[in-house]
């Protein structure tokens, strides 16, 4: 069982590292904690201790509850809008130039790990205006015939970058993705 103190740097930490890469996911704070050697790379002795350690901090007001995101489930149904002038207003601000429709070339960019979208949205898609493709691990035969039915589509050189971890299970998602 860890001390009061040692709880209190392990939460400074937290709110360090959830300061530095928000939007990130628990698990993303996992990770980084784990890199850090601040938790043990264990289910019961490091997650759910980041992930209760999140909960409080949360609750207390240490981290605002944006900043934790959660891309694993989903709430279906329209986006609705209190008139025809607030629509037209959220249009304007989601407008995005299509800066790679005359390109050379195609460009994806696919990633193993949801945690990882926090950290590479605002180049990706943000600054280059690149769709971010996310495997979470192995990929289902359906996301990955979509995809190509799409590639097929195109008329120019395609090219797909995949991030995974430099391990044979990493290396085997981009076998896989090819």
């Amino acid at each position: 069982m860890a001390s009061r103190a040692e709880l209190a740097r392990l939460d400074e930490a937290l709110v360090r590292i959830v300061a530095t890469n928000r939007p990130i996911t628990v698990r993303g704070v996992f990770y980084r904690a784990v890199a850090e050697g601040l938790v043990p790379k264990d289910e019961a002795k490091g997650y759910r201790v980041v992930q209760r350690r999140l909960v409080k901090l949360r609750v207390e007001g240490d981290i605002p509850y944006g900043w934790i995101t959660d891309g694993s489930r989903t709430v279906h149904g329209y986006v609705r809008y209190r008139d025809a002038d607030e629509f037209a207003s959220t249009v304007k601000v989601r407008y995005r130039q299509d800066y790679w429709r005359d390109a050379d070339e195609y460009v994806e960019v696919w990633v193993e790990k949801e945690t990882m979208v926090g950290v590479l949205k605002p180049v990706v898609i943000d600054e280059f205006g690149l769709d971010l493709y996310v495997t979470r691990g192995f990929s289902s035969i359906t996301y990955l015939q979509e995809a190509a039915e799409d590639i097929n589509l195109e008329y120019r050189p395609v090219y797909v970058y995949v991030l995974t971890d430099f391990d044979p299970y990493g290396r085997n998602i981009a076998d896989r993705i090819e």
